[in-house]
């Protein structure tokens, strides 16, 4: 990538992050969900800066939000029967 894409990437994403987090922060004192959109800034500023991604990380180990070991394995469609159905 060149540098010049490489930089508006960077902008876009603090543009956005930044955005999303001041929007959790006025859903904080008006009816709206507050945390999760200041979380949803912290990873999308995470994709691009070290100290938002551990924020994120400190709040799923505090919180407990890892996924469990069976929800990461791919799930199988059940068997299709090949037998006529009459």
């Amino acid at each position: 990538m060149s540098s010049t894409v490489r930089f508006l990437k960077r902008i876009g994403v603090v543009l956005l992050g930044t955005v999303l987090i001041v929007a959790g922060v006025v859903m904080l004192v008006t009816p709206g969900p507050g945390i999760v959109g200041i979380v949803a800034g912290l990873a999308v500023l995470g994709t691009e800066f070290e100290r938002p991604r551990r924020w994120v990380a400190y709040l799923r180990d505090r919180f407990n939000l890892k996924r469990s070991k069976s929800d990461e394995q791919p799930k199988t469609p059940p068997p299709v029967s090949t037998s006529p159905s009459e």
